[in-house]
């Protein structure tokens, strides 16, 4: 057979790592895309577009715009009289109500700015507890409701105090239930009385009723830090508030709705100030209101209102700006896909001007490293490799799919034959083989990122940082992804192609953890009717233990008579079933003729037990019949064999004699040689069914000896030679160049090697190879034929060893269909093993020997 070599382990090793490669050079193009996806586009639409006329300027100018008005609209809350005042009053439902700080107390719940600032610090960085409902430990809120319907609130510690010092108690309470059982009661939740009246009462020393209920809050808290205008804390201004009293949830609301209020608008203030001062950024703005006459910008040039339309005329001559004004919809601007409708910010500023006019414009020459710089610097870089990252990632796509379709086809194959072979993972269970494959990926995946993380931590310069708009394509971070990428690839492979193995060798759900849970709950749930009893045994014994745990006095009782019936039926059936293995081991050894010992058993065992001795009797009857009728057989085929020699030797010389007499009749001539070949296939038939009949029944004389087998297989090729050269056959010899010594008898081991060739070369396919395989191990010396059979093999191998069985179903050939079964039976004599393999057409025998050392 010609090796393919596309097949081979060389190719193979080849393709992986290609794969690996390329798998690595599609994960890096992938990724250099993915970064810069806008690039991409434009690279594909053939545009070689400007970083300042692409989508990503507008979007980060616009988030800038909104940025600055956020800030300006932060400002005016923030600051009196372009100073910040941390001083300034906070009126909390007006904020809440999305109203301006304005300086002034007008509902009685208010806070000073730096101390709310504290506050949403304090919150935002879990120092204190925050929105939560129903308040916890020593801050634990009471609601007290007075007789004229009114409420008052207390932490818990406060109201406490007045009734751990008489000042307050429960008029509830009872001999079993004090003020301050019922007290701990309340703050628990708790509560209740027997008759349904859930009321408590509460008087003070001269037994006037104070409340005439209270009960544990349950609504809005925030733990407090700082103390409300004119007041202790919340509860302070809630108690003598009329406006505020009984929304408790109310005012925690609205304060934490403020918190978040004040948490953006610093947010914003602070990027103002740190992110778009002059020399800080590319961006220069300038917002003026015409009617107060003021101006916020950036730049100290632009400061004066007075000169406000040169200003506005230098910002717009930058080379992107935008200007929005009041006055009919004023609009003006060069940055591509920004419309008026997305300028529209003006209304978030607090003093809601009615003329005014804001324009901002960007320096693209990017004096200042800023967002704008990076960007910019981000884009031209990934343009500039865009092309090749795309030709990158489709012709590796295209080269993966062709190598791993390769590597699919080749999975589990040789180049010197067509067998599938299996490697020792292939064998594992398929569940534990995912397992094991994903789970190393995952300590790979895991240690990769961890040491990503690590150089993470590493403060790169800002040229190697900002590659993009995220450093998702720096070289670091393209080596990493390629080291995991390759990892990854590797992994795949190795699954996906002992995946496809198991596949082609149809193992896939044999070897399924899945499939064998099912075979045995099958199993199981068969067996169910045969174990009920021991089941409700099993059950019966579960409860009275229950009962035991459970409960005293008969209870006890029942549980010790079950414990100790379970021991004694344990015992008597381990003991059962002692007796019947040990019968069944006897049996399997041979003694057909043992019976097991019916005392002591019981029940089912008893049954097996005589069903086993049973099939004792039956195997004991069958043994003696099988060997009468096999000698009865050998004895008939000898006899019948010798019969036949005597008028068989008689017709041989006769047509022998005939011969002689020199017939010239053409005719009769052919007859004589017809006649002479019959006979002479009738004596070889009659000779091939003597023997078999000897091998068979052992009656075979071994004389073996240290025996070489190369030269005997050399010898029997050369025996040979004629035959094949008459159907065509080429015989390709693979020989070791050292001896092959095994323990055999010569003419015995010489039978077995005719018989093998002479089939080869009657049943080959005519004009084809026959391959002879001699390999040495280290104990064994291992003989294989191989070659294509002419006629279809629509039969198993081992019934090509049976008696009178041939290949070719026809019977046109020569051959007695024993030839197979003689070498079958004197090579399981001389110890040897003697395989036969059919795969289609393909036909081969295998002759295993122990090796002798020299």
């Amino acid at each position: 057979m010609k090796k393919e070599w596309y097949k081979s382990s060389w190719m193979k090793g080849i393709l992986i790592g290609f794969t690996q490669v390329i798998a690595v050079i599609l994960i890096i193009s992938m990724v250099w895309i993915i970064s810069c996806p806008r690039a991409a586009a434009n690279v594909l639409k053939g545009d070689n577009v400007q970083y300042e006329d692409t989508q990503g300027f507008a979007e980060t100018f616009m988030n800038q715009y909104a940025d600055i008005l956020a800030g300006l609209e932060a400002k005016e809350q923030f600051e009196t009289d372009g100073e910040f005042d941390g001083d300034k009053i906070v009126d909390i439902q007006n904020v809440s109500n999305s109203q301006p700080i304005d300086g002034k107390n007008e509902h009685g719940l208010a806070y000073r700015l730096s101390d709310l600032i504290d506050w949403e610090e304090k919150i935002y960085d879990g120092d204190i507890n925050s929105d939560q409902y129903g308040s916890s430990g020593e801050n634990e809120i009471l609601v007290c409701k007075k007789p004229d319907s009114t409420y008052e609130y207390f932490y818990f510690s406060d109201f406490k105090s007045k009734i751990d010092s008489g000042e307050l108690k429960f008029i509830n309470e009872t001999e079993d239930n004090s003020s301050s059982s019922i007290l701990q009661e309340l703050q628990d939740g708790e509560y209740y009385e027997e008759d349904g009246d859930s009321k408590l009462t509460v008087i003070d020393q001269d037994n006037a009723v104070q409340y005439v209920d209270c009960w544990d809050y349950d609504g809005m808290w925030v733990e407090e830090t700082c103390s409300p205008i004119d007041a202790e804390n919340v509860l302070d201004i809630v108690n003598h508030n009329p406006e505020w009293n009984g929304n408790l949830d109310q005012a925690f609301t609205q304060i934490w709705n403020v918190l978040s209020i004040i948490n953006v608008e610093k947010q914003a203030y602070d990027s103002m100030l740190s992110g778009y001062e002059e020399n800080s950024s590319n961006v220069t703005y300038l917002y003026a209101d015409r009617d107060k006459k003021t101006i916020y910008t950036n730049r100290k040039e632009y400061a004066d209102f007075d000169n406000l339309d040169d200003s506005v005329k230098k910002i717009g001559m930058l080379d992107k700006y935008v200007l929005v004004g009041a006055r009919a919809s004023q609009f003006e601007g060069n940055v591509t896909g920004v419309l008026y409708s997305d300028c529209d910010y003006h209304n978030r500023l607090v003093t809601d001007p009615q003329d005014f006019v804001f324009v901002m414009g960007v320096d693209t020459k990017y004096p200042v490293q800023d967002a704008f710089y990076y960007e910019s610097h981000s884009y031209s870089y990934y343009q500039s490799g865009i092309g090749v990252a795309l030709a990158g990632a489709i012709l590796s796509g295209i080269l993966l799919m062709v190598c791993i379709i390769w590597l699919t086809i080749v999975a589990g194959r040789k180049p010197e034959d067509t067998d599938l072979y299996l490697t020792g993972f292939d064998k594992l269970p398929t569940e534990v083989g995912a397992i094991i494959v994903v789970g190393l990926w995952g300590i790979f995946a895991a240690i990769m990122l961890n040491v990503a993380n690590c150089l993470s931590n590493i403060v790169w310069s800002d040229e190697i940082y900002y590659l993009g708009w995220s450093p998702g394509a720096s070289v670091p971070t393209l080596i990493g992804i390629g080291i995991l990428g390759f990892g990854t690839c590797a992994f795949f492979m190795f699954g996906y192609l002992s995946l496809i193995r198991r596949i082609k060798a149809r193992s896939l759900w044999k070897r399924s953890v899945l499939r064998w849970l099912g075979i045995h709950a099958y199993a199981f749930f068969r067996m169910i009717p045969a174990v009920g009893r021991q089941c409700l045994i099993m059950i019966a014994f579960i409860i009275t233990q229950f009962l035991w745990a459970s409960g005293d006095g008969i209870f006890l009782l029942i549980a010790i008579a079950a414990d100790v019936a379970a021991f004694i039926y344990v015992v008597s059936q381990a003991a059962g079933r002692k007796q019947i293995v040990k019968g069944i081991h006897r049996i399997a050894e041979g003694q057909v003729d043992y019976k097991i010992p019916l005392k002591g058993l019981k029940g089912e065992q008893k049954d097996i037990a005589e069903s086993i001795n049973r099939i004792g009797d039956g195997l004991d009857a069958a043994v003696e019949a099988g060997m009468k009728n096999e000698r009865l057989k050998t004895d008939l085929i000898t006899n019948v064999s010798h019969d036949i020699k005597t008028p068989l030797t008689s017709i041989i010389n006769y047509i022998d004699l005939m011969k002689r007499e020199n017939i010239q009749d053409p005719k009769i001539q052919s007859y004589l040689e017809v006649l002479e070949a019959k006979a002479q296939r009738l004596k070889t038939l009659t000779e091939d069914v003597v023997e078999a009949s000897k091998v068979s029944s052992g009656n075979v004389v071994l004389n073996c000896m240290k025996l070489n087998l190369t030269e005997m297989i050399q010898q029997t090729s050369g025996e040979f030679v004629e035959k094949f050269e008459k159907r065509d056959l080429k015989e390709i010899l693979n020989l070791p160049e050292e001896p092959a010594y095994v323990w055999a008898d010569g003419r015995r081991t010489w039978r077995i090697l005719e018989n093998i060739y002479n089939n080869a070369a009657k049943y080959a396919l005519e004009g084809s190879r026959i391959y002879a395989d001699l390999k040495l191990t280290e104990t064994e010396v291992v003989f294989s034929l191989k070659n294509v059979s002419e006629q279809p093999l629509n039969i198993s191998a081992d019934e090509l060893t049976e008696r009178f069985i041939r290949g070719d179903v026809s019977r046109s050939t020569e051959g007695s269909g024993l030839g197979l079964s003689i070498a079958r039976d004197l090579a399981k004599l001389m110890n040897a093993k003697f395989e036969l393999y059919l795969d289609g057409d393909l036909f081969r025998v295998t002759i295993t020997f122990a090796r002798i050392n020299d």
